[in-house]
């Protein structure tokens, strides 16, 4: 495997080398042209001619017996420059059309009429030179061409990143056709990945789950790759950031397998999971590092563009084993798999069709434009699904973590269920025993009076059944609360007030609990979850009794306020004297397993308070420290639909 992986890396370096060593008679003869043949491709009419010690004149260049046929647009990383010529000519009528390069790398173009000097435009931005050498900045360069005048095209091409010699002889419609099809592309391509690393990292800040990360890291390198590589870049005035746009392609290419590395390791939890390609991957990673650190230091040393055919084959291998893992990750049924090989896989395939071009074996100019732009959005597309599938999972893990955490919220409030059961019992029982041994006292007697069987019956009679309806409506109440059986309903809050402060009356406490209530008068009732709301403020009525008897107040006080808004909505506050938060933020309480409290607790109880009122209630709930306490506030709107 290693053997084949090596021998398909060195084919990228040789093939290249085999197919420009071929040796053929040229046809000088002069491309002529009508209005009708535009456009035109002209990399099928035209000669090549490589420069590998870069120092040839144009001269020198037409004089060479060397030039060849071009069979490829693509040169890949040469290092030096190749020289390129075409002779056109119009057939009867002048024509005025317009030249177009489809790369803005170094380009010197002369024009060459017979008996007239040459004409020399240099081209291009992606070089280190001061803004006056740069003759004309556009891609695009209108010619005139005269019957019976052939011009020859002689150009020389040079850049530190692949060299491709495509260009064009259009009319000013066509060129125009084909650039509003290109904006609109190339818009749609950068503008869904600006789109998707937005949304991403929207997504992680809400989530944390680097897996979003990765994807973010995927789409903005893909991005600036397409950005930098394609010359799509505004030209500026300023050298240094044109020449900086042309150095970062190489940066961004190769960060591109680096991410998508780091991807395959987040997502398929490749260190526990799959033990085996994870060596690979990291050594794949610690290659394209490398290599990423050399291309950053590539400007000061330039000795590290002739090993430029090292990225394409790094990056094919890269592609190998990742599809490789996509495979094993089917085949073990990790969800998400097949899109994540079907994204890796277009990425994939996108890499050999340019690499086709490159050996001359694809000539469709406007698929080697975009290819690579086409195989990354359909890596994103498919990535994204992958991610939607594995998110439903964290979605549930989540939904049901929250549940577990509700249940053992339930669980540990139990005991103090019971408890306050009892203790609200404890009175009428005791009531209901006295009278039960009053009654037999009374009727075991041999003659019972008159007064007696009076007494029984309207006095420890519906004593008795005031005492059983007050421990029915105790056994309701705690039922309601534990079971969670509510609906909508409408109700007054200060009901609800009431209802929680009779649970917990007979709380233990230093000192008897005083409570103040402060409420408008003409509180309306809203229609929401009374029971929901009940357990809410029952939680903050407790906590505060828990932290009081923790620190011992002597004074224990708890002051509840009511207040209605013109929407109707009512807003809550519940403050005590317990010394305050202790936690900061404040806000840190309502995080699942944080407790204020210094006897160990659930952790759970204020979490799962909020979660009741943001998603139950529809409210809002926030905390605060006073001067001597603690206040809670929750606002608690009317869900009455509007009309009614």
């Amino acid at each position: 495997m290693i053997r084949l992986l090596l021998i398909l890396m060195l084919l990228q370096v040789a093939l290249p080398c085999a197919i420009t060593a071929q040796s053929v008679d040229l046809n000088p003869a002069p491309t002529t042209l009508t209005a009708a043949d535009l456009p035109l491709d002209l990399h099928l009419r035209m000669d090549y001619l490589p420069d590998p010690g870069a120092r040839m004149t144009p001269e020198e260049a037409l004089e060479s017996p060397d030039w060849q046929p071009l069979r490829q647009l693509n040169f890949g990383y040469l290092g030096y420059p190749v020289w390129t010529r075409v002779t056109l000519s119009a057939e009867a009528e002048s024509l005025d059309v317009l030249l177009q390069y489809k790369r803005m790398a170094l380009i010197d173009l002369y024009l060459l009429h017979p008996g007239t000097p040459i004409a020399q435009y240099q081209l291009g931005h992606r070089q280190v030179l001061h803004p006056a050498a740069i003759r004309y900045r556009f891609p695009v360069l209108p010619l005139h061409l005269e019957s019976g005048r052939p011009v020859t095209l002689l150009t020389r091409i040079y850049c530190i990143g692949p060299i491709e010699v495509g260009s064009r002889i259009s009319g000013a419609s066509a060129i125009l056709h084909q650039d509003t099809w290109g904006h609109l592309i190339w818009g749609a391509i950068c503008g869904m990945m600006i789109a998707v690393v937005l949304s991403s990292l929207i997504v992680w800040h809400g989530l944390r789950q680097r897996l979003v990360l990765a994807y973010a890291a995927i789409a903005m390198t893909s991005l600036l790759a397409i950005l930098t590589v394609k010359g799509l870049i505004p030209l500026t005035s300023y050298p240094a950031l044109n020449s900086l746009a042309a150095y970062s392609s190489w940066v961004f290419s190769n960060l591109m397998p680096v991410t998508m590395i780091v991807f395959a390791m987040v997502f398929f939890a490749t260190k526990k999971a799959l033990p085996f390609l994870h060596r690979w991957l990291t050594l794949l990673l610690g290659v394209n590092l490398v290599l990423t650190a050399a291309w950053l230091a590539a400007p000061w040393y330039p000795l590290f563009y002739r090993y430029t055919a090292l990225l394409g084959g790094a990056t094919f291998l890269t592609g190998v084993v990742l599809t490789g893992v996509g495979l094993v990750g089917l085949r073990r049924g990790i969800r998400g798999s097949g899109y994540y090989l079907l994204g890796q896989g277009s990425f994939f395939l996108s890499l050999q069709f340019q690499l086709l071009g490159q050996f001359g074996l694809l000539q469709r100019q406007e698929i080697l434009d975009f290819v690579i732009p086409v195989g990354a959005t359909l890596d994103i597309v498919f990535l994204a699904k992958a991610i939607s599938l594995r998110l439903s999972d964290v979605k549930s893990a989540i939904h049901q973590r929250r549940r577990e955490l509700e249940q053992r919220s339930r669980e540990s409030s139990f005991g103090k269920m019971v408890g306050m059961v009892i203790h609200q019992w404890r009175a009428p029982l005791a009531r209901q025993a006295a009278m039960v041994m009053e009654t037999k006292l009374r009727l075991t007697r041999s003659s019972p009076a008159r007064q007696d069987l009076e007494r029984f019956t309207e006095v420890l009679l519906p004593r008795m059944r005031d005492n059983v309806e007050q421990m029915e409506k105790t056994h309701q109440e705690f039922e309601a609360l534990f079971t969670g059986n509510d609906q909508l309903l409408s109700f007054n809050p200060d009901s609800i007030v009431d209802q929680a402060l009779s649970v917990v009356s007979g709380s233990e406490l230093p000192a008897p609990l005083q409570t103040i209530r402060n409420r408008p008068e003409d509180l309306q009732p809203i229609l929401n979850y009374p029971f929901a709301l009940t357990q809410v403020i029952l939680t903050l009525i407790e906590n505060a009794c828990d932290i009081m008897r923790e620190r011992k107040i002597s004074n224990p006080e708890i002051n509840i306020s009511l207040s209605q808004a013109a929407d109707m909505s009512v807003t809550i506050s519940v403050r005590d004297n317990g010394g305050g938060i202790t936690l900061s933020p404040a806000s840190g309480l309502f995080d699942p397993f944080v407790s204020g409290k210094r006897q160990p607790g659930t952790g759970v109880g204020l979490y799962i308070a909020k979660s009741v009122v943001e998603l139950r209630l529809r409210g809002t709930i926030t905390a605060l420290n006073t001067c001597d306490g603690a206040c809670f506030t929750l606002t608690v709107p009317d869900r009455t639909p509007l009309g009614q």
